[in-house]
């Protein structure tokens, strides 16, 4: 069996590592915009009302510190992106991060993967597991599981409460956040770790 890549003192597995890559780079990821915008970038919108995302695209697009102006999406693939002339690709990641939409990094920010310096969107290739740790643990604090005393695994359902505590959650499972969460120990451990996964 492969060893396991430690993020943030949890093992993470290949499938968490997968999930994580489609969340950072979806095929067809939204693109936020005023009516003005989106007709000066030639672009087919369709009204933000109503949209729905799962928990996982909104957490890691921030899409609830999106700007409410921002009222148009325009649905884009990579390959739409990439025809787009250079000066518009840049007039539209730097309005996404104008309005308050996540997951447009800056390239100078990953230079040993030899990125231009301005906004960039990710791509599969790109999102190696070393990338994906560092992503996942830049806003996120160690797992403190072992740090538990057993008396306080006693009372938190003995080893079946310990080993469901202090993981990454899979997509579609957050109503187990808060027992996964608390199973990291002290409120310094509380929110860093969960949020990361979801927002990088």
């Amino acid at each position: 069996m492969a060893e396991l890549l430690n993020v943030l003192n949890i093992p993470v597995d290949t499938a968490m590592l997968a999930a994580w890559r489609g969340w950072l780079a979806p095929a067809r990821p939204p693109f936020y915009l005023t009516a003005a915008e989106a007709d000066a970038l030639g672009l087919d919108t369709v009204p933000r009302d109503g949209l729905t995302l799962t928990p996982e695209v909104r957490d890691t697009i921030t899409e609830w510190n999106i700007a409410p102006l921002a009222d148009r999406v325009a649905w884009l693939t990579l390959a739409d992106v990439d025809a787009l002339p250079p000066g518009s690709r840049r007039v539209l990641l730097r309005a996404q991060v104008r309005h308050g939409r996540g997951n447009v990094p800056l390239g100078r920010a990953f230079p040993e993967l030899g990125l231009p310096p301005g906004r960039f969107l990710w791509r599969p290739g790109q999102l190696t597991a070393g990338v994906l740790a560092r992503l996942v643990a830049a806003s996120g604090v160690p797992c403190q599981r072992a740090e538990v005393p057993p008396e306080v695994w006693r009372g938190a359902g003995g080893p079946a409460g310990r080993a469901g505590a202090g993981g990454f959650i899979p997509a579609g499972q957050r109503r187990e956040l808060f027992r996964n969460r608390d199973g990291c120990g002290g409120d310094q451990g509380r929110g860093g770790r969960v949020d990361a996964a979801r927002a990088v």
